[in-house]
């Protein structure tokens, strides 16, 4: 099968929706600068996927549950690891994440977003956003 026909199978599984923040700096008009997050993408259709099993972490001495989590959208998807994804399911439960590094996928091969059938993003889980 041709790659445009794996994109097309796989896009019709993209069932969830995500926008994408990141931090930008700006100026205030007494010339401080400060940091804010910038709204580059909306609506994204993507699916979200994560494990069953929680993963124990131990912060501070308390424990708390992580799940390995990624996102599966489009590779023209302009995500870069830092961002903020605000996930969006078909149910209408929303969740935050944060970005990690994307990888490009042609299939089964690691490819650039020129050629490749999708994208997919590991993502933790926002503690605060």
């Amino acid at each position: 099968m041709k790659n445009s026909t794996y994109r097309k199978i796989l896009e019709k599984k993209y069932v969830h929706r995500a926008d994408v923040l990141r931090a930008v700096m700006g100026t205030h008009p007494n010339w401080e600068s400060y940091q804010t997050r910038r709204v580059i993408h909306t609506d994204i259709p993507c699916r979200h996927s994560q494990t069953d099993q929680p993963i124990l972490r131990y912060p501070q001495g308390r424990p708390v549950e992580d799940y390995e989590s990624k996102l599966f959208c489009a590779p023209e998807a302009d995500i870069q690891a830092g961002d903020i994804i605000l996930l969006r399911k078909a149910s209408g439960y929303e969740q935050r994440f944060v970005a990690g590094t994307p990888v490009w996928r042609n299939l089964e091969e690691v490819s650039t977003a020129a050629d490749g059938t999708h994208m997919e993003v590991p993502l933790k889980k926002a503690e605060t956003v």
